[in-house]
């Protein structure tokens, strides 16, 4: 997706091993991988940087950091830093790796708890993407001139 740089793209993630929606819970923040249908809470913000370089950023208008310890937590844009940079890697089927400032990859290895601890990518480091907009029809009718 070609993104003007700093503007932002709302798309929803869904992990390509066990086929659930990257979600931040309401409560705590928390980020996971346990989201079975594409709701609001399932919608992020891919802004550009350069290149293939974003940040993710949840609905609630928090940003995702991965730690040096492959912890990812969600935090105020304003403690934005290079532990807020993901790549994105896109692999040979279209889908989205997402690599770390400390060269690792966002992981759902686990279903209720996501990490950016993986070393290479398997099927639980991709995802595919959905994009987050409302559905627009345009009704022709021949007999309307």
């Amino acid at each position: 997706i070609e993104m003007a740089e700093g503007q932002g793209q709302r798309l929803g993630l869904l992990n390509l091993k066990n086929g659930k929606w990257m979600t931040q819970e309401i409560f705590g923040d928390n980020v996971n991988c346990a989201g079975s249908m594409f709701r609001k809470a399932q919608i992020f913000t891919i802004v550009q940087l350069d290149d293939n370089k974003v940040h993710i950023i949840s609905r609630r208008g928090t940003m995702l950091f991965a730690s040096p310890k492959g912890n990812l937590v969600s935090l105020s844009p304003s403690k934005a830093g290079p532990d807020a940079v993901f790549e994105i890697i896109v692999q040979a089927d279209g889908t989205w790796a997402f690599k770390t400032a400390h060269n690792y990859y966002l992981t759902a290895e686990k279903e209720d708890e996501m990490s950016a601890f993986a070393r290479k990518i398997t099927p639980a480091e991709c995802f595919t993407f959905a994009l987050a907009l409302h559905p627009q029809v345009n009704i022709f009718s021949p007999a309307r001139q």
